[in-house]
């Protein structure tokens, strides 16, 4: 099972003594460390009340959402987290129900991945499994001042995990089931055999902004900008991480095509040139308009070059273990 949290009011709630403690943990010389809590700890707010400056609050936990020194901090706070997971890890085997999970017999065990406040969290689907998680969330808790909003985290199961189940560890952790199709990061945390209808959010934010265009009037070079800048833009980053349906390529530069002519949904106008042809280089007598499918294969590309310049970075050694554990990732079968 997979569980994302939520943390509630992140920044406002981290105790000051918790920061204290992690960096000098992390072996910070005390006068590094006394400065930085001299930054975080002499703040003070004031309240404007009918163009008036009146008050003053003097906090006793939190740090400033804005100033420089917060991510940071914030990710030295995620980092006694993540020791206290992995402590867990070493001493929960996931063979007997403690955290962490393997995709493949030779792969590392993965129990956690964090990104700024984004958390997810992996184990076995059992009830010993939640009741670890709960201890762990409650310690963090305690420690650093931060609370786990359950209402608004989600956990998610694998299609093998029966009914009774789902709904013991539910009732353990306080987390409701959500549906698969929530995006992390951006992006869509699983994809089944419904690839299709999972990026069709991009499609839709591409039509979306087509469609307002369509009410107004722009010049060639007017259009030329906008496609490039903001409709081409859009599915990027989703393009940098899967291999998107050649039907969802077709759609975006059908769209493209229908604003470029000046075409609408009740009005359909004669496309004077097909889109291959303007999606060459303008050296070559195009417009340099991109081609969906072989943008998606150069950003994919570019993931290529990474692992095989890191080839012992996490994500390059799960894709061996699941994918080609007795070649080369050149070597490497095509995937279904």
């Amino acid at each position: 099972m997979a569980i994302k949290l939520d943390m509630a009011k992140a920044f406002d709630r981290v105790e000051w003594n918790f920061i204290n403690q992690i960096m000098a943990k992390f072996n910070f010389r005390p006068r590094f460390i006394n400065l930085v809590m001299a930054c975080i700890s002499t703040v003070s707010f004031s309240f404007s009340i009918n163009q008036q400056v009146l008050g003053s609050v003097t906090p006793s936990r939190g740090i400033h959402q804005g100033d420089p020194l917060s991510p940071y901090l914030f990710l030295l706070c995620s980092e006694g987290l993540s020791s206290l997971i992995s402590q867990k890890t070493l001493a929960n085997n996931p063979r007997n129900n403690g955290l962490g999970l393997k995709i493949a017999r030779t792969a590392p065990i993965i129990s956690h991945l964090f990104f700024a406040d984004d958390s997810l969290l992996f184990s076995p689907a059992s009830s010993s499994s939640a009741n670890i998680i709960k201890e762990v969330l409650h310690d963090y808790s305690s420690a650093s001042g931060q609370m786990v909003n359950y209402n608004k985290s989600s956990l998610f199961f694998s299609p093998n995990t029966d009914e009774n189940t789902k709904c013991h560890i539910t009732s353990v952790s306080g987390i409701p089931v959500r549906n698969s199709f929530e995006k992390y990061l951006g992006l869509p945390q699983t994809l089944g055999r419904t690839k299709k209808e999972i990026f069709n959010y991009l499609s839709d934010r591409a039509w979306s902004h087509l469609n307002k265009w369509n009410s107004k009037h722009f010049s060639k070079g007017g259009k030329e900008i906008l496609l490039k800048s903001v409709v081409q833009a859009i599915p990027s980053y989703a393009m940098s991480c899967f291999k998107l349906p050649v039907s969802f390529h077709s759609k975006i530069e059908s769209m493209m095509a229908r604003f470029w002519w000046g075409g609408t949904e009740c009005s359909r106008k004669i496309h004077w040139k097909k889109w291959s042809s303007l999606s060459r280089s303008k050296f070559h007598g195009g417009l340099g308009f991109r081609s969906m499918k072989a943008f998606n294969q150069a950003m994919l590309a570019k993931q290529d070059w990474r692992i095989l310049q890191a080839p012992y970075s996490l994500v390059a050694t799960l894709l061996k273990a699941r994918y080609f554990p007795r070649n080369t990732f050149l070597e490497a079968a095509k995937g279904p």
